[in-house]
């Protein structure tokens, strides 16, 4: 009976450590958008805004969010990377293109998201 009781204590870490993989979420950190532009429907102003990845039921998301309110996410366009690298981050404009482009090193993979300018 002693037994059974240690394992079942020895169990509730992995509970949870399985129950918090699943609403993965990474905190990437704050970065400059350069200039007016529209990021999945919606305005996005210049300035800084917290830039999270977020694990979602169709893929990971790309959210960004000011004065910790949600301002706009949409689906990251991942790519395998070769082997685990070091989190960084390039926010920058498209020379001769429309578009700023966030791109993410995190883990194993490269998260694209691109920002349409809108002047």
């Amino acid at each position: 009976m002693e037994n059974m009781m240690k394992y079942r204590i020895a169990l509730i870490p992995l509970l949870l450590l399985a129950i918090c993989s699943l609403g993965h979420s990474a905190d990437i950190g704050n970065y400059k958008i350069p200039g007016p532009a529209t990021f999945a429907g919606s305005a996005v102003e210049s300035g800084v805004y917290a830039i999270q990845l977020e694990e979602g039921a169709e893929g990971p998301f790309i959210q960004l969010s000011k004065a910790g309110n949600v301002v706009a996410k949409d689906l990251a366009i991942v790519i395998p990377a070769k082997g685990a690298g070091k989190t960084s981050v390039q926010v920058a404009k498209i020379a001769g293109q429309e578009f700023v482009r966030i791109r993410i090193r995190h883990g194993e993979n490269w998260y694209y998201a691109y920002l349409q300018k809108t002047r």
